[in-house]
């Protein structure tokens, strides 16, 4: 389907022009949510022409659903360590020199996806923040920063939210996220999203 009106992207937020062409994803399964409309990237190209915007997203939104590991393709592992590779790494980081040689073997091994467990991907959105973010691609700048504020947010909880208030741990990630102080582009998309 065609655009009627100049919008943005659901997941992304990339703009979206009147005419270009926009679609809808199926219903996921549980925790995850429907998506309203997307971009042709994300329709068509985000699994094999992976952008760092789209890494990040799946990071933020595995984590979003409860998930303690974020799947990754060779695709999307060689493009977070190429990010990774143009940062300065503090050498006692342990999690981020963990996440980048576990993104080096899974370039290197057979299997065509590979798992990369929380610690090392919460410490490689935190070095990608904590590098300059002005240098990325101002999508991906914009994405990065809402990704590291809500991964911030949702784990130290700075609105006090009782999670014993909601039926499950998503519920709970939500208000967090909704109850941001500074709202960010991820809070007005809602979520988590089967990315």
């Amino acid at each position: 389907m065609r655009a009627v009106a100049d919008s943005s992207c659901n997941l992304c937020a990339a703009p979206v022009l009147a005419g270009e062409l926009i679609g809808r994803m199926p219903h996921p399964r549980r925790p995850y949510v429907p998506m309203a409309w997307l971009c042709a990237h994300c329709l068509f190209d985000r699994r094999a022409k992976r952008r760092l915007t789209d890494v990040l997203l799946r990071v933020f939104h595995h984590t979003f659903s409860g998930s303690t590991i974020t799947l990754l393709n060779t695709t999307e592992a060689a493009v977070l360590l190429e990010a990774l590779l143009t940062v300065p790494a503090p050498d006692n980081d342990e999690h981020l020199q963990e996440v980048i040689t576990a993104l080096r073997q899974g370039i290197d091994a057979p299997e065509p996806v590979m798992s990369l467990s929380y610690h090392p991907a919460h410490a490689a959105v935190a070095a990608l923040r904590a590098a300059s973010p002005q240098e990325a691609a101002a999508g991906d700048a914009t994405v990065l920063a809402a990704v590291a504020q809500h991964l911030a947010d949702g784990q130290h909880n700075p609105q006090d939210i009782d999670q014993a208030h909601y039926k499950n741990r998503t519920l709970w990630r939500q208000a967090v996220l909704e109850s941001t102080l500074i709202p960010t582009v991820l809070s007005q998309r809602g979520g988590p999203f089967g990315v």
